[in-house]
């Protein structure tokens, strides 16, 4: 593994379980066995770190996201291999996963004005299932916040030591739940 994403790897783990502020460059670098000036010379510092980790990632979560929206032949299959998205990355990554879906840190305002959300690519999916009578008639945004909260709900509990992992077996569980959540 190359110097930069180690960095930024070790810095996740460090963000998910001490916060961004509780944070050092110091320990980020005796998590990473690296002098701390090696940081300086990928990143202008912990916030530039934290928002280029948070931004990039996020970026292309969604993009993947919006792939799946669009290939998906109808709202529930789009649900469903956004689920499935979400839990392999978690299966895979977690502190990653929890970096930027699950910890409240703030890095939102790095992600560039016009920049997709979660939120608003769940919301579209739920609004086509809406318009072809999958899901009942309801504000798109709350719909949105609901299924979210039934996705995210299992990570923050394997986060918290509550729940087990691996994630991606219920899939089909947490697919039938929104869509008993929202059915019409």
């Amino acid at each position: 593994m190359d110097t930069k994403r180690k960095i930024a790897k070790v810095a996740v783990a460090l963000f998910v379980k001490k916060g961004i502020a509780a944070t050092t460059t110091r320990d980020i670098a005796a998590a990473a066995d690296i002098a701390e000036g090696t940081i300086y010379r990928h990143y202008a510092g912990k916030e530039a770190l934290a928002e280029e980790i948070y931004r990039s990632n996020y970026l292309a979560l969604h993009q993947e996201l919006d792939q799946i929206r669009h290939a998906a032949p109808d709202a529930k299959a789009a649900l469903t291999g956004m689920v499935r998205r979400f839990y392999t990355g978690f299966d895979e990554h977690p502190d990653l996963v929890t970096y930027m879906l699950i910890a409240l840190h703030g890095q939102m305002v790095s992600l560039p004005p016009k920049a997709r959300t979660t939120s608003m690519i769940m919301r579209d999916v739920l609004r086509q299932g809406m318009k072809a009578g999958s899901f009942r008639k309801m504000d798109a945004d709350l719909a949105a916040q609901i299924a979210l909260g039934i996705i995210l709900q299992p990570a923050k509990a394997v986060h918290s030591g509550d729940y087990r992992i691996p994630l991606t077996p219920i899939v089909p569980e947490i697919v039938a739940a929104i869509c008993r959540a929202l059915a019409p």
